[in-house]
């Protein structure tokens, strides 16, 4: 639970520093990690394993979809993977979570360039692609910037599908009963 608890004080604070400045905020999140260490009732202790679990949510909880971040994205934090600990023990997680949040902050405009890009023009419905929908999002992150445009297109096209179908009335019809 305390995994679950001072994982989402990072994830706050780094929401937070992206819409507001970050001493203040970085000084509230300081004090509910005290609190939730004091208090917690079964407290896990903060340390690598910590580090990484809080590190995978982050990133999760970021880009849950792989919309935004490429491998190489994530391995410039890699390295930190299984230090958060001790930046939340030495209450250096601000700088951390800054340079998560301004990388976030550039991703979500690159990606809103490339939604207005994309929609300025009809997609090629002709065009033969595949879309895994129960698959999605895919378990591995794009690994270059052609990669994720790619995907990302392939998640649109599908969005746009899957509402024009909603939105026309048909019902499902089952071709295979188990």
């Amino acid at each position: 639970m305390r995994v679950c608890s001072v994982g989402v004080v990072l994830l706050l604070t780094t929401r937070l520093v992206f819409a507001q400045s970050e001493t203040p905020r970085c000084d509230q999140a300081n004090s509910l990690i005290r609190i939730i260490e004091q208090k917690h009732i079964q407290p896990l202790p903060v340390n690598d394993e910590w580090s990484e679990r809080v590190f995978n949510n982050l990133f999760i909880e970021l880009d849950p979809l792989n919309l935004y971040f490429t491998q190489d994205d994530l391995t410039q934090f890699i390295a930190q993977e299984r230090q958060l600990d001790d930046l939340v023990k030495e209450k250096k997680q601000c700088a951390w979570v800054s340079t998560v949040s301004q990388l976030l902050k550039k991703r979500t405009s690159d990606y809103k360039t490339w939604l207005e890009q994309s929609l300025s023009k009809p997609f090629d419905y002709a065009v033969a692609e595949k879309f895994d929908a129960m698959n999605f999002p895919p378990e591995e992150v794009a690994a270059s910037i052609q990669q994720l445009d790619a995907q990302r297109k392939t998640y649109l096209k599908f969005q746009i599908l899957m509402r024009m179908y909603l939105e026309s009335g048909l019902k499902i019809t089952p071709a295979h009963h188990f």
